[in-house]
């Protein structure tokens, strides 16, 4: 029987289907038998079937009851009403698919030009009816507790037509927009009255027939209030359909402009931040170059003092007067100090940069340590101090490492143990820790407090930073040992306690073998 029935096409133009489609009531196409020709969106949502279940059968009939039987006589007075009739209207209880029965307004118009619409059909067009309310109840439980809360929402609440005719609105527009709400019921939203050129722009590029069915969530704007000053806002709209009463819009706007401002002023301290540390880089840069370039110049006079007076020392051992002797020794000597100063910022300014290269060989661990021994062993006698060696069987013979690095390393440990110790003596060892190699120097000296540890390797750092501190010193000794013995493979332990003496540890990776043998 479908085969035998109308397109759709041929009992509706195709743009009227178009224009259909898109209402909110519900349109039925029947022929005159009552069987259905067409039915738009509405028509689906409001029966619970598809038009693949109900095109082709009669509505009436066929064991579905949605129309009554009668509907047919009763529209065809609605086309043409006698005279003096009082509207072309007609109420309807249309029963849905689960068998819930919907009020409907029915009108009827004919199908085709007037003249065959006995052969054509009739176009039904229902309009469902809000169910009646309580006597003495004005919106119902639900609605009223809707209004409530809306009326105490710091959010602008707004209800508006599709032509942005404003329904109604909650008192929080006076705070946000500055206007009161009785200003704004009954008349239309003007965009160029509330949103600034660019802002109406963007909404219009999300297209008014879009936002009509689809709305949208959360978009960011710049509102303008009555006073002309301009407001972040974020503002959603939801299109909302109520029974009878077509499809309208509800618009909630969100005052962000606190949080806004606060997001622009963090963006700006943080490219402040980000300029300030630049500029900190910089001078980093330059206070680095200076140091490497200072030192470097200093080096040179430095060490035609370190030659002269050593030359002057060993003059004065053979004829000098003990007090002129004593004074050369004293040159001599602080020469050698600020050697020493001179050599650790250099040190530490390649290190900073990457520039330090190592060239590994096979190193005799045991002689190596007690050649050292030997050239600060006088310095600790002076003192009366007491420095011993001990070296395990387990160490390895060779292993692969840079002399000149580990001889800055353990020189630091030494030179520190020096200073810091008063009575008793250091004992430098070198024991095998699973496959590490460990060099350690135990002191008797002052002994550092647990929470003070992680401070002794920052550059430049000292315990005592005064001007009348016991201990001399650039606090540059532990800090490129560390950092050496890192760029080695290896780590540096640390174990102390106030008046307890303390212990640093070194550890490094081992690799035996000849002088040809890689890392």
């Amino acid at each position: 029987m479908a085969d035998s029935l109308p397109r759709p096409g041929d009992v509706l133009p195709s743009r009227l289907e178009e224009i259909l489609e898109l209402s909110w009531d519900a349109y039925l196409a029947c022929a005159p038998d009552g069987t259905l020709l067409s039915m738009n969106a509405a028509a689906e949502r409001l029966t619970g079937y598809g038009r693949g279940e109900l095109v082709g059968r009669r509505v009436g009939f066929d064991g579905l009851r949605l129309l009554p039987e009668g509907l047919a006589e009763s529209c065809d007075n609605l086309r043409s009403p006698a005279p003096g009739a009082a509207g072309a209207e007609l109420t309807v209880s249309l029963e849905d698919r689960g068998g819930r029965l919907h009020t409907c307004r029915v009108r009827a118009m004919p199908l085709g030009d007037g003249q065959s619409r006995a052969a054509e059909g009739t176009l039904l067009v229902l309009s469902e009816q809000a169910p009646p309310r309580p006597a003495g109840e004005v919106g119902g439980e639900g609605a009223g507790r809707f209004e409530a809360l809306a009326e105490h929402s710091q959010d602008v609440i707004l209800h508006l037509r599709p032509n942005l005719e404003v329904l109604s609105v909650n008192a929080a527009a006076s705070a946000v927009l500055g206007h009161a709400p009785a200003e704004l019921v009954g008349t239309r939203l003007e965009l160029t009255r509330f949103l600034p050129a660019e802002e109406i722009r963007r909404l219009g590029l999300m297209g008014s027939s879009s936002v009509l069915r689809e709305g949208f969530g959360n978009k960011l704007f710049r509102v303008l209030r009555r006073d002309g000053s301009l407001i972040w806002c974020l503002l959603t709209v939801i299109p909302v359909s109520r029974r009878g009463r077509g499809r309208t819009l509800l618009a909630v706007l969100r005052d962000v402009s606190e949080f806004y401002e606060t997001r622009e002023q963090l963006e700006l301290q943080y490219a402040q931040l980000r300029h300030t540390v630049a500029q900190l880089e910089e001078a980093h840069l330059v206070q680095e170059q200076f140091v490497s370039n200072v030192t470097h110049e200093l080096r040179t006079p430095l060490t035609t003092i370190l030659i002269t007076s050593e030359l002057l020392e060993r003059a004065a051992r053979e004829d000098w007067p003990a007090p002129q002797r004593r004074q050369v020794e004293l040159i001599h000597k602080n020469a050698h100090v600020l050697m020493e100063i001179i050599n650790d910022l250099l040190d530490l300014a390649k290190l900073r940069r990457d520039g330090f290269k190592f060239t590994l060989q096979a190193l005799d661990l045991r002689a190596f340590l007690a050649g050292l021994i030997d050239e600060v062993e006088p310095l600790f006698s002076q003192k009366n101090l007491s420095l011993q060696l001990e070296v395990g069987d387990e160490v390895p013979a060779l292993f692969a490492t840079d002399p000149a690095v580990l001889r800055k390393i353990v020189t630091n440990l030494l030179s520190n143990a020096y200073k810091f110790t008063e009575r008793g003596g250091a004992l430098l060892s070198a024991h095998m820790r699973g496959d590490r190699i460990r060099i350690a120097l135990a002191d008797t000296g002052i002994g550092i407090a647990r929470e003070n540890i992680p401070n002794i390797f920052e550059e430049f750092r000292q315990l005592d930073g005064s001007d009348s501190r016991r201990y001399p010193g650039t606090g540059l000794g532990l800090p490129i040992a560390d950092r050496f013995t890192t760029l080695l493979g290896g780590r540096i332990e640390v174990e102390s306690a106030p008046n307890k003496g303390s212990t640093f540890a070194v550890l490094l990776p081992q690799t035996a073998g000849d002088p040809t043998a890689g890392p």
